[in-house]
C-alpha cells in the first residue's frame, strides 16, 4: 500500500491519533496484507525504514510524494477502513478484519490524499470490524 502526500517531511502528532487498520485473518492469527508481518492484538507495529520518502510524481501537475516503508498505513476513517478490508478480501483471498489503532503523540506520521494515513509507530488496539 502507497500513500501519496503534498508533504514529503512528516508531521508530529501533538495528541493521539485513532485510525483504522486493515488485517488479514489467517490460521493462528492476523498479518497485514501488503508485508505480511504477523500482528498480535493488541499489538504495535513499527515502518521499515526512518528515511523521508524520496520517491515522487507528478499528478496534474501537482508534485506528491510515495510513503511506502517509511511509515505503517492504515486509514483515518473507519467507514474507509472497512472498504479497504472488502478490497483486501478480494484480492488476496483471505478473509479480512478492521482494527482500531493509535498512533501516539510525539509520533511521526505523513496524511494522505485519500483518506489514508502513514505513521512509524502504531499501536493496535482492537478489532472493530
Amino acid at each position: 500500500m502507497c500513500l501519496m502526500t503534498l508533504n514529503r517531511e512528516p508531521f508530529v502528532a501533538g495528541q493521539d491519533i485513532t485510525c483504522y487498520k486493515v488485517l488479514e485473518k489467517i490460521a493462528g492469527g492476523y498479518r497485514t496484507p501488503y508485508r505480511n508481518i504477523p500482528i498480535t492484538i493488541p499489538g504495535r507495529i513499527y515502518a521499515d525504514s526512518r528515511e523521508i520518502p524520496s520517491g515522487c510524481d507528478y499528478y496534474f501537475g501537482i508534485k506528491r510524494w510515495v510513503v511506502e516503508a517509511e511509515g505503517v498505513h492504515a486509514y483515518a476513517q473507519r467507514e474507509k477502513a472497512k472498504r479497504g478490508a472488502t478490497e483486501v478480501k478480494h484480492w488476496f483471498h483471505h478473509d479480512s478484519l478492521v482494527v482500531q489503532c493509535r498512533i501516539p503523540e510525539g509520533t511521526e506520521y505523513w496524511r494522505g490524499m485519500h483518506g489514508d494515513i502513514a505513521a512509524r509507530k502504531m499501536l493496535i488496539e482492537k478489532i472493530v470490524d
